[in-house]
């Protein structure tokens, strides 16, 4: 690993006395293919980026920090001290050389052997040294992609919303809830409040602050991706965040769009305001050639009914053929395309009895009452609908609900009640005139 030459002016500048010669004594301690002799000549002639290259190029010097130095404090300090090396080499000037010697000293931290808990954490107190030193954006967004894949080893430990990396993946709202987890469906006991509220997470506010590519910004959110299950919410508000940018890589554009339209099959309803436009992206457009079958798949679960659903796996092979080959769960396709549905019934009416809704979830005769106020519970509980049910009478009388689609027939449906508020109000103020004229 080579590190660029820098103007000839550059010197060392000792942080304390004899900091560089105790830097190159801890880590000829630990790597046998270090040339100290050769390091201690650089330090005698100032030559900063001879230094640099003699311990960046050996195998064995920054893998010590991580691995074989014991003392965690001391193993931060030397690395910081290799941190300021890189700015007195480069005399504080942001260019090329300089960012190809940050990104080299983040990458021999994140190759650096040790897979455990205990080293993935003192990497990220390393890369942690140079995102606080280095001024320069460019700097900063490389050293958060390294930290996000070092994190990945274990994010339920380095991920989560308290945690200073995770509390960047999450939106504001999520971090005043500490993280906590919001079911998406039956079952939940808690309404999602944030399933309606499309805000981004508080790592794209920083990157719009430093005016970020978007190259750069794919790259990143590609990391912070791969650092989560798939069955993680936070995976697939950045699967759509990297649909919505462009990149010159082809193949990544492709598989990206496929797997967040995998996503918003899988869970339609925790990102429901994040994702009710990703059929306009033309990167999930373009599915609808290289693979209709999940685009197919897709669109039911974006305007579609269970009908619908039903339909379109019989057409198409039958559940375990359209499902199977996606990975996607056939009772919780089914349980989320009941949520939607009646969602979409909600939507076109205000009183819906309980025989309406079991017809149009398919839910079976013989149990319908206490399935139908399971699947409003559900539905609720979604946070898409707000509604509350009329046991005596057996009807949901629905507050508010989403709108999944919003075309012409909803435009028409739309003007219709305005029209009917606005009859209903003009009768009342000609009740109240006449009230008043007799009186």
């Amino acid at each position: 690993m080579t590190v660029p030459a820098p103007p000839l002016s550059s010197r060392l500048v000792n942080v304390a006395e004899d900091a560089e010669l105790r830097l190159v004594s801890l880590l000829g301690e630990h790597s046998s293919g270090l040339n100290v002799a050769q390091c201690e000549a650089c330090i005698s002639n100032g030559d900063a980026v001879q230094l640099l290259q003699l311990i960046l190029s050996d195998k064995e010097s920054i893998p010590a920090l991580v691995t074989q130095v014991q003392d965690v404090e001391e193993a931060v300090g030397s690395f910081t001290l290799l941190v300021a090396l890189i700015s007195s080499a480069y005399n504080d000037q942001d260019t090329a050389a300089t960012q190809a010697a940050v990104a080299a000293l983040g990458k021999s931290v994140v190759q650096a052997g040790g897979a455990t808990e205990a080293a993935c954490s003192r990497k990220l107190r390393l890369l942690a040294v140079i995102y606080n030193l280095r001024a320069p954006v460019m700097d900063k967004v490389g050293i958060l992609r390294q930290m996000v894949t070092v994190a990945g080893n274990f994010p339920l430990v380095f991920l989560r919303a308290r945690d200073p990396l995770g509390n960047l993946l999450v939106t504001e709202d999520e971090a005043e809830d500490d993280g906590a987890t919001e079911s998406s469906g039956s079952g939940s006991t808690v309404p999602n409040r944030l399933a309606l509220q499309p805000s981004n997470p508080r790592i794209v506010q920083l990157l719009d602050s430093w005016q970020i590519g978007a190259e750069h910004r794919f790259a990143l959110y590609q990391a912070i991706v791969q650092a989560f299950p798939s069955s993680d919410k936070c995976k697939q508000r950045f699967l759509l965040l990297m649909v919505e940018c462009p990149s010159k890589n082809k193949a990544d554009v492709a598989s990206t769009a496929k797997e967040a339209a995998t996503g918003a099959i899988r869970d339609p309803i925790s990102l429901f305001a994040h994702q009710r436009n990703i059929l306009n992206a033309p990167s999930i457009s373009a599915l609808a050639k290289s693979e209709p079958v999940l685009f197919g798949l897709l669109k039911v679960f974006q305007d579609g009914k269970i009908s619908d659903y039903d339909a379109f796996l019989q057409a198409n092979g039958g559940q375990d053929k359209v499902l199977g080959q996606f990975n996607l769960d056939p009772a919780l396709c089914r349980r989320n395309m009941q949520i939607l549905s009646l969602c979409s019934l909600a939507s076109e009416h205000e009183e819906i009895p309980y025989q309406n809704i079991a017809e149009t979830l398919q839910i079976d005769a013989s149990n319908s009452t206490k399935q139908v106020e399971a699947q409003v519970i559900a539905a609720v509980n979604s946070g898409l609908l707000q509604a509350k049910m009329d046991q005596l009478s057996q009807k949901v009388l629905v507050e508010r609900c989403v709108v999944r689609k919003f075309d012409v027939p909803q435009w028409k449906a739309l003007q219709q009640r305005l029209q009917s508020w606005k009859d209903n109000l003009g009768s009342i103020i000609t009740a109240y005139e006449e009230a008043q004229s007799s009186a």
